[in-house]
Formats: structure tokens, sequence, C-alpha cells
């Protein structure tokens, strides 16, 4: 399934609404709340999927990258692993937050082992 980085809110513009009963106008587009509850129903299966995989596997490597926009900072995740039955590489995202205090050394290393513990492998990366 492919998915596209649009703002939720987007189901709230009457252009779109539009667009969508254009292509079939028997669909009912769904309210900005809905949208929102199944999202967080879809992350939540999500990470318990890729906790259960991640259980299974030995090694991880983990990448962070932090970086301010328009006065705001973050942190992004990422996890990599050899699937043991192809041997190939597999990756996921962890995480992405939002830092409301200044990306200070303890910040970054508190929040990445706290990314780490969520998905229960800081034994486990190398």
């Amino acid at each position: 399934m492919l998915y596209d980085i649009i703002p939720v809110h987007t189901v709230e513009s009457e252009f779109f609404a539009e667009f969508l009963s254009y292509l079939n106008p028997e669909f009912r587009l769904p309210s900005r709340r809905k949208v929102m509850r199944d999202l967080e129903a879809i992350c939540e299966t999500g990470k318990a999927d890729l906790i259960n995989i991640l259980s299974e596997v030995s090694y991880v490597a983990t990448t962070a990258d932090s970086w301010t926009g328009h006065n705001r900072s973050f942190l992004g995740m990422t996890v990599h692993w050899i699937n043991k039955k192809t041997l190939s590489r597999e990756k996921a995202i962890l995480a992405c937050r939002k830092l409301c205090v200044s990306q200070t050394g303890n910040v970054l290393a508190n929040n990445i082992m706290d990314i780490h513990q969520n998905f229960d492998i800081e034994h486990k990366v190398c």
C-alpha cells in the first residue's frame, strides 16, 4: 500500500471533496476526526507489527537525525536489520518526534534511548 504525505485537514477542503465526487459520486469523504482516529489505530497496529518483527531479530542498526525548521525542532529515527530468511536488508521508521527543548546531547540521547526502549531494541543495537 502506498501513502502520500498530505495534511490531514485536506479532507475539509471543498475542492478536494468536489474532486473525489467527480471520481466517484458515491464516495463519502470521512471527517478529519475520523481520519485522525483511523490514523492513530493504523499507527498503533504498525508499531505492534514492527515490535513483533524486531523481536525475532538479533541485531539492528539505527540512524538518527535532528533538525530545526520554522523554529521547531525534530528528531527522526530509522532501524535497519538483515532478514534471516532472505538475507536481505530491511528498514523501518521508528519515530519522528517534535522536540520541545533545545537539541542538546542529553536531550537527543534520552530521546534515542526512549525510542530504543519503546521498540525493545536497546540491547540489540550495534
